[in-house]
């Protein structure tokens, strides 16, 4: 401490505290629990601080409080001058709270995959049942009918990316249409839609958005829409987007993450902690009969998880699928 008595820079204090309720379900009703959380957000600290990690200086206080929990952290660097913005603030917050509540943040990432392929696999299949019975002349809509067959030869010369955000209008158009005609059809429909996105500049997530909450003529009640996207809000956006010169920019964002909030159920998929991980690999090792020491593998799927980006439930089975593949040996 006589170093930081000595020093004369900018001191910054942060204050982390648990309700004692979290803290002993978590496991930070401790020393021991905090030190280790501390030095593991030591990079994201100096990132956000601006400085190298070279730089980085903290001490922290661990105080066990009745109802709370927390620790006192004093940051400061030795070298450059740190400085924190707001958007570095809310990293901070948002890192130490993916950490702390990693177990909460958790799902069953084997198990949700296994359902997604599963309903993906019955969607499948039931639009190639009805594109069979159109294609037999069995199938007695016949306004859906054309409409799918619209659908499908624009499809067939539609050159980019075949998702709803990035169709032209006249195709929006005729999945709006067989949407509508749909929702007169006393049968019940689940539009599957895999990776859906936005373009942060397309007004036409619009159209989506009255699909699934309706519009002046109401929700069609017989129509339920599942999809998957790799963006939380489903729209693309910049840090240019929220310095640009909108009067109202805060309306401008809260119409663009409104989308999302159209869907009553939302299912994320984390990115899982080493010990998650090891559970996944194992898991799908069983599944396609790779014969490797369970230590071995996980060494060489670390490996392959730091060359891919981070763990993840996909860099498991891309991992996997290479060692059954003979490319991981």
């Amino acid at each position: 401490m006589q170093e930081l008595d000595q020093y004369n820079g900018n001191v910054w204090t942060h204050i982390l505290s648990l309700k004692r309720e979290d803290a002993a379900r978590l496991g930070y009703d401790n020393a021991y629990a905090w030190r280790n959380l501390l030095r593991s957000q030591a990079e994201t600290i100096a990132e956000n601080m601006k400085i190298p990690l070279t730089d980085l200086k903290w001490y922290a206080a661990y105080h066990d409080e009745s109802y709370h929990p927390h620790v006192h952290m004093v940051v400061y660097s030795t070298g450059k001058e740190p400085y924190l913005t707001k958007q570095g603030i809310r990293n901070l917050k948002a890192a130490f709270a993916k950490q702390i509540f990693r177990h909460d943040f958790l799902q069953v990432y084997v198990e949700q995959t296994n359902q997604r392929n599963e309903l993906t696999g019955r969607s499948r299949d039931i639009l190639s049942d009805i594109i069979a019975r159109i294609n037999s002349g069995s199938y007695d809509d016949p306004v859906v009918t054309e409409l799918l067959l619209k659908l499908s030869q624009q499809m067939q010369n539609h050159k980019g990316k075949k998702v709803y955000g990035y169709l032209p209008q006249a195709g929006r158009n005729l999945v709006n249409a067989v949407v509508d005609e749909l929702a007169k059809n006393p049968l019940k429909f689940i539009l599957f839609i895999d990776d859906l996105s936005f373009a942060s500049n397309d007004d036409n997530f619009a159209a989506l958005k009255a699909i699934l909450e309706g519009s002046v003529g109401g929700r069609a009640r017989n129509i339920a829409v599942y999809a998957t996207s790799n963006r939380r809000h489903l729209i693309k956006e910049t840090l240019t987007d929220r310095t640009g010169d909108d009067i109202h920019e805060a309306d401008t964002r809260q119409e663009l993450m409104s989308l999302s909030a159209r869907f009553g159920l939302t299912v994320t998929f984390q990115r899982p902690e080493k010990a998650r991980f090891a559970a996944i690999l194992e898991e799908l090792a069983k599944q396609h009969h790779i014969q490797m020491p369970m230590e071995e593998l996980l060494v060489k799927a670390e490996a392959f998880a730091i060359r891919a980006g981070g763990r993840s439930p996909r860099v498991a089975k891309q991992f996997i699928e290479q060692c059954e593949a003979g490319v991981q040996k």
